[in-house]
């Protein structure tokens, strides 16, 4: 079997399983202007923008979007038990309101 590694970085593919895993919301990625401050991992020095991995809540919730860079998704990794579900659990508890 092929060893399988999964990057944990703000990405298209993040959102799309984070969509696929938690339907309740929707993810996406966008470019923001940060000023000062960026994460290094997700500063695009082209645009001078840093990416982000958004997650919009459902209308009823009332709640402004959240977002979220790469230090955070590899904290939440770090603080996981280093397997898919653990890292998802951990991002659940992030997300969640």
């Amino acid at each position: 079997m092929k060893n399988r590694t999964m990057k944990v970085k703000v990405t298209k593919v993040m959102a799309k399983l984070l969509n696929e895993k938690f339907p309740k919301y929707s993810f996406s990625v966008e470019e923001h202007t940060t000023g000062w401050w960026s994460d290094p991992d997700d500063y695009n020095p082209r645009t001078g923008n840093t990416k982000m991995l958004v997650v919009h809540y459902p209308a009823q919730y009332y709640a402004l979007p959240k977002s979220f860079t790469t230090s955070d998704l590899v904290s939440c990794f770090k603080h996981s038990d280093h397997t898919l579900e653990g890292f998802l659990k951990q991002i659940w508890s992030m997300v969640e309101i």
